[in-house]
């Protein structure tokens, strides 16, 4: 399947999900990084975005607490304390200057600002529980992530050419995207590598897409990108590999894909057929998680499943595949909603 009919089946999939989604909805989600682009990025801006970044790193979910109170949420439900609200006075209104004058590289010294587990449980666990320890460990890379992440913002050299790396990482060679990435992961390397993946591209930078589990399993059972090309080095080889998405659709292709190689792969992929790589991941994002952003900036989830829609994805393929030997038309994939 080519990345073109992928994009157009997601987008009539999503339409076809609730009436409410609509073609302008998506676009407006698809296009946010021309806002994002804009945005005056202060050396405190960046740090306190890459700090809520990394709050949500893999797998933590809202394990370090919520970062702020979206708009779609009752006030009786919320919890007494936000996590930027409890960070703001600690990290001097997330001015990484002070943060490193203040703190150094001695996460210690952080966490006993922050109160240690005695503070976390007023944040972490209202109802006087104590806070599981794989939150605690959670925490404690955090911690390290926010000092990494003060020196770096703070300092000179290391800043300024990653910012530099930025300014050149543009146009048609996809080695000069992944330079930023190392850059940064080397100055945090506390800082989960695919949350380094979407911090840039957050910031609105067209050409990077997060190539985390979702996007990784979406693209390898769709066959956009063939296994060999992206596949990992291992020490031993798994006793079997899929040999075709469609014979194997429950096998986790993130265990077995290189992120970078897949990175490459699929940035070129979108580029030679010019889609905006932000505005495919933004896509399959959509697909997975169901929440758009409305016009007046409310958050909205909507029912998807990803599952279903390669699913149809296929049965369409097979479809169109067999009309085409038979010399037929071949049926447009996921019919549109009516008017």
């Amino acid at each position: 399947m080519d990345i073109i009919t992928f994009s157009q089946q997601a987008r009539n999939y999503l339409q076809n999900c609730d009436p409410a989604i609509t073609g302008q909805l998506i676009d407006a989600n698809l296009l946010q990084w021309q806002a994002k682009r804009k945005h005056r990025k202060t050396s405190a801006w960046l740090y306190e975005t890459l700090l809520r970044h990394a709050s949500r790193g893999t797998g933590k979910g809202d394990a370090l607490g919520k970062w702020y109170q979206p708009r779609t949420e009752a006030a009786d439900t919320a919890p007494t304390l936000y996590l930027r609200d409890y960070l703001a006075p600690i990290l001097f209104n997330f001015n990484p200057q002070q943060v490193a004058a203040t703190y150094g590289k001695e996460p210690k010294k952080v966490w006993q600002a922050l109160g240690g587990k005695k503070n976390l449980k007023e944040l972490l666990a209202p109802d006087g529980k104590a806070p599981q320890k794989k939150t605690i460990k959670a925490w404690k890379n955090f911690v390290q992530t926010i000092c990494d992440a003060a020196a770096f913002f703070a300092g000179d050299d290391q800043y300024k050419a990653f910012k530099s790396a930025l300014s050149d990482a543009h146009g048609d060679d996809v080695n000069a995207l992944l330079v930023p990435v190392e850059l940064l992961h080397e100055a945090i390397p506390s800082l989960d590598k695919g949350l380094v993946y979407n911090f840039i591209k957050e910031l609105g930078y067209t050409d990077y897409v997060k190539p985390d589990a979702s996007l990784i399993n979406l693209c390898m059972r769709a066959g956009l990108v063939d296994l060999k090309q992206v596949q990992q080095r291992m020490q031993k080889k798994p006793k079997t590999l899929p040999k075709a998405p469609k014979k194997d659709k429950k096998i986790n292709y993130a265990k077995v894909v290189c992120p970078q190689k897949f990175f490459t792969a699929i940035v070129t992929l979108c580029k030679d057929k010019g889609i905006l790589p932000y505005e495919f991941d933004k896509l399959m994002w959509l697909v997975d998680s169901g929440k758009f952003i409305e016009p007046d900036g409310r958050l909205r989830e909507f029912k998807t499943s990803k599952k279903d829609f390669i699913a149809q994805c296929l049965v369409n393929e097979a479809i169109n595949a067999e009309k085409l030997r038979h010399g037929k038309k071949p049926k447009q994939p996921l019919k549109k909603p009516a008017a």
